[in-house]
């Protein structure tokens, strides 16, 4: 049963960046989709659209009547001062206002009105999403992402701990369809084991935007790939994806040549000068500027990038002493001992909210320490890439940002012309 259909569907930024043209795409009640394709494609505006966040240039959306959708965003929000479990037990306010309902029409069947049917239609839905007994389920998703404090206020927790807040809002909910966008960013790899595991169990169709090859293995049964403003649906997890994007590219690559023998030999044709108009001279003339006018095919882009190698570091790289931290009422590092020297390539893991982040600030000035020390070697100089990319200008275009009003950026020792 088809639950959300686009047709036609065209999207644009602005003229000179196009999304989408003419796309189609349904989503039925037996469909875990895998939504894939390279940064930019246009893979969380599909969604959004899909959602009814974000409005079609052109083309329609149609969606089952009473659908409930469950729309996860990149970066959730949330008041800064409501408590995690204020935030999780809002998942719950259409089943309380569906409960609230059912128990004002039993008062009305103990007052002697006939209100059988509307009671069986309530009861209907409220089983539909979840039961009577659903307070359980709060406390149950909470502490299934990992978070085990529900008091916390919502202004103090990091990104990876509000993903999780959203996570288990949603998955108590219980909605008819999921849709995912990026549903394992910043969080780390036990509430990804986690979350694994619940939406393999579940049965409910949902449509994941994710480049977790893993989870698209284990979780979906179709891939949809968004490439160039179009899109391509193939069956099966991600391993069986790769074998028929493969088949599908060769195939392309090969009309591909056709066209072009033809279209050399029918140009030829044409500048030798058409001795007559006849059907058959007319039909050729017609080929000639089909095959002229074909869209043509984009191989893939092949990406290089040269890291340069940094200044020549000392004996002496980082050394942390006894460092300790605390935000108000949580306490993150206490007598942390660390050396890092020259060659060292270092992992941080841990759970979200441990302080991998607030490490990493203390390290570049960011943040001051309550204890301890932190000596950086003379000759060090830092590269960073932060979470939220706040660093960035919104205003600002991708060749403005890189290198400003210049023509050219410095890379290493070598200088890289760009306009």
């Amino acid at each position: 049963m088809p639950l959300i259909t686009l047709q036609d569907v065209s999207k644009a930024y602005d003229d000179n960046r196009p999304l989408f043209t003419g796309v189609d795409l349904t989503v039925t009640s037996q469909d875990r989709i895998g939504l894939i394709g390279p940064n930019g494609a246009g893979k969380s505006t599909l969604l959004k659209m899909m959602g009814g966040v974000d409005t079609l240039d052109s083309g329609t959306r149609v969606v089952r009547n009473g659908l409930r959708i469950g729309y996860l965003e990149q970066e959730p929000v949330f008041d800064d001062d409501i408590t995690i479990e204020d935030v999780v037990r809002e998942g719950l306010s259409e089943h309380h206002a569906v409960q609230e309902k059912l128990y004002a029409t039993y008062e009305q069947l103990a007052d002697g009105r006939d209100v059988s049917d509307k009671i069986d239609r309530l009861e209907h839905q409220l089983e539909r999403l979840g039961g009577h007994d659903v307070e359980h389920k709060i406390s149950a998703s909470i502490h299934g992402v990992g978070l085990n404090d529900a008091s916390l206020i919502c202004g103090n927790l990091s990104g990876g701990e509000a993903r999780r807040v959203a996570l288990a809002k949603l998955l108590v909910s219980s909605p008819d369809i999921m849709l995912l966008d990026e549903p394992t960013n910043h969080l780390d790899a036990f509430v990804i084991a986690w979350l694994e595991k619940q939406l393999s169990q579940m049965k409910v169709p949902l449509v994941l935007v994710t480049h977790d090859r893993f989870l698209l293995d284990r979780v979906v049964n179709k891939i949809v790939e968004v490439d160039r403003g179009s899109i391509y649906t193939y069956p099966g997890n991600y391993n069986e994806y790769l074998l028929l994007r493969s088949d599908r590219i060769a195939s392309e690559e090969k009309s591909e040549s056709t066209r072009l023998t033809l279209l050399k030999r029918e140009t030829a044709w044409m500048r030798a000068g058409v001795l007559g108009r006849g059907t058959k001279a007319n039909a050729r003339i017609k080929r000639f500027d089909a095959l002229a006018g074909a869209k043509v095919l984009e191989g893939d882009v092949k990406l290089e990038m040269e890291i340069p190698r940094g200044p020549r570091l000392g004996s002496k790289v980082i050394e942390i002493e006894n460092l300790s931290f605390a935000y108000p009422g949580k306490r993150v590092l206490d007598g942390l001992d660390l050396k890092i020297e020259n060659g060292m390539r270092l992992g941080i893991v841990g759970p979200n909210g441990v302080g991998k982040t607030t490490l990493i600030k203390l390290l570049l000035g960011q943040l001051e320490a309550d204890g301890g020390s932190v000596t950086i070697g003379e000759t060090v100089k830092f590269g960073t890439l932060e979470q939220n990319r706040e660093d960035l200008d919104d205003e600002a275009t991708v060749m403005e940002e890189i290198a400003g009003t210049g023509k050219y950026v410095v890379v290493g020792e070598s200088k890289v012309h760009i306009a």
